[in-house]
């Protein structure tokens, strides 16, 4: 009985949720297949990025760079929040160096933080771009908040799995978890689709964006053939791929550039 009803919340909980909205370009399996070959050679040759102690003076120059990326990504986020009808005052954000091993960058609807890892990891001008506007892209999205409507959703329905079922709690925890992960895995995507528009406004070189995953599949095998509540980098190199030939064709037919979105 219990299971039924856990089967019956999780379709209604998939229904309530928040989703992406824009429409991506579209792509087959086969292209990832292939990318997945490309960055298995990568990782095979590559190695790890050495995790060396930062000293003062890297961090203070990583500080430097960090801020002079943030003023050209905020400037293109606004004109791309213009493009999409939206107050480009609404589309600001704060920039913060973390001093953290952890190869990563993060948002939180408010700001964008990068660890000390990832601006060593990402030495060319156009790859840190290329971080910097997809963690832009999510807040200008609203990832963060579609994400806690989701869990509130799931622990509403997993709360009311438990009151008839009188499972001590167990089913809200699990609706808070699978509200947690839906549609995760097509927030990144679409941050990256996004992104990816943030990036060719802000006059970066979206040619190789996509090789972004590459280097972080040798920095991180794990991140090529692990999914969960992010895609696979072969993946993620297949989106950046196919939305920079949108954007190319965008820009060569003189057509503003913002990005698609879904008809609901």
């Amino acid at each position: 009985m219990a299971r039924n009803i856990l089967v019956c919340s999780l379709i209604f909980l998939l229904a309530a949720c928040a989703k992406p909205v824009t429409q991506a370009p579209q792509y087959t399996q086969q292209d990832i297949q292939m990318e997945t070959a490309v960055q298995k050679q990568l990782i095979e040759q590559g190695e790890r990025i050495r995790k060396t102690p930062f000293t003062q003076a890297e961090l203070q120059n990583m500080s430097n760079r960090l801020k002079a990326h943030a003023t050209r990504i905020t400037q293109a986020g606004q004109n791309l929040c213009r493009n999409m009808g939206r107050d480009p005052k609404s589309c600001t954000y704060s920039f913060a160096l973390r001093k953290d091993d952890n190869l990563n960058a993060y948002a939180d609807g408010k700001g964008i933080y990068v660890t000390a890892q990832m601006m060593r990891f990402a030495q060319d001008d156009d790859m840190l771009g290329m971080v910097l506007s997809h963690e832009y892209a999510h807040n200008i999205m609203g990832h963060i908040d579609a994400k806690k409507q989701n869990i509130m959703a799931g622990m509403l329905l997993g709360a009311a799995v438990d009151a008839i079922a009188k499972t001590g709690g167990q089913f809200s925890k699990l609706g808070a978890q699978g509200g947690s992960r839906a549609f995760s895995p097509d927030f990144e995507n679409e941050a990256d689709y996004v992104g990816l528009y943030v990036m060719a406004l802000a006059g970066y070189d979206i040619a190789k964006a996509g090789d972004l995953w590459r280097h972080m599949s040798v920095a991180d095998p794990r991140g090529a053939f692990l999914t969960g509540t992010h895609p696979a980098n072969p993946q993620r190199y297949v989106v950046i791929n196919h939305t920079k030939n949108e954007i190319v064709n965008k820009v060569r037919n003189n057509v503003l550039l913002t990005p698609n979105i879904r008809i609901q």
